[in-house]
């Protein structure tokens, strides 16, 4: 009886031992399951002017047995820049990217591996870091100004039709031709800005997304950036161009003035 009890005395030992221990076995499995590859960290250009997108990427591989979950985070200087989750089977490599906007100057990148728990697993080399230098874009001079078509061809045959008319069509003309070149360069500021918000070719064919929440709004917002983006590019055009922005802009007068005839050719009643 008294073997009994010592035997199962030992087993509860180590058992409370073994639960005891636990967690920090599962740490050590987790923390040696990811790790970054040799020469892990690289960026799509290592220069570049202020508003254009750079890629960066991260090469990680799972050694361990199992399946593992984790995040990758991307840091410059210190200070997060963005992050990707990750999900790889065992033994497999994948290359985690994000899309960044960097500002004016030198920078620094390194990332970091943190598993679910967010403990850290491993983080990239500080000395193998890539750098990146960022320069201000030009300013714009008055010799880059936009450049619309002019409209002296359809004055031109506005006055072989009516000859009175070209004291009065000249003024009105170039004042529009004068309009039309100010939303152009207003028009070529706001697509210069929008361009970069665009999804690369890595968004669209290997979205990092994971069906959370977040994931769905920075969906969206890449499909109203795009939609924007064709929109200015439309009515860029339109409005550059003299054969298709005058016609439409005299239907859009004589339908004003056609609504204002029949407003105030409306009975009134009186009571």
């Amino acid at each position: 009886m008294k073997k009994s009890i010592l035997i199962g005395s030992i087993f509860a030992c180590a058992g409370l031992l073994f639960l005891t221990a636990s967690p920090a076995i599962v740490l050590a499995v987790e923390a040696s399951s990811l790790e970054f590859a040799t020469q892990s960290v690289f960026l799509s250009q290592d220069s570049a002017t202020q508003g254009t997108s750079v890629r960066v990427y991260a090469s990680i591989v799972n050694a361990s047995d199992g399946a593992v979950d984790g995040r990758v985070v991307f840091k410059d200087a210190g200070e997060e820049i963005g992050s990707v989750s990750v999900s790889l089977s065992a033994g497999e490599a994948r290359i985690a990217s994000i899309s960044w906007q960097p500002e004016v100057g030198s920078h620094t990148i390194t990332a970091t591996l943190l598993g679910e728990s967010g403990a850290v697993l491993s983080s990239s080399s500080a000395t193998a870091a890539p750098k990146i230098t960022v320069s201000s874009q030009p300013k714009k001079n008055s010799s880059q100004a936009a450049v619309v078509e002019s409209s002296e061809e359809i004055e031109k045959v506005i006055t072989d039709i009516v000859p009175q008319a070209s004291g009065i069509t000249g003024p009105v003309f170039k004042t529009l031709d004068s309009v039309r070149a100010n939303l152009t360069d207003v028009l070529n500021t706001q697509l210069a800005e929008t361009k970069p918000k665009l999804p690369s070719k890595e968004d669209i064919t290997s979205p990092d997304g994971d069906g959370s929440l977040d994931s769905t709004l920075s969906w969206l917002k890449l499909v109203w950036w795009t939609l924007y983006y064709y929109l200015l590019t439309i009515l860029h055009f339109v409005i550059g161009s003299a054969a298709w922005f005058y016609p439409i802009f005299a239907f859009l007068v004589l339908w004003g003035l056609y609504r204002l005839y029949r407003k105030m050719s409306e009975p009134r009643f009186s009571y």
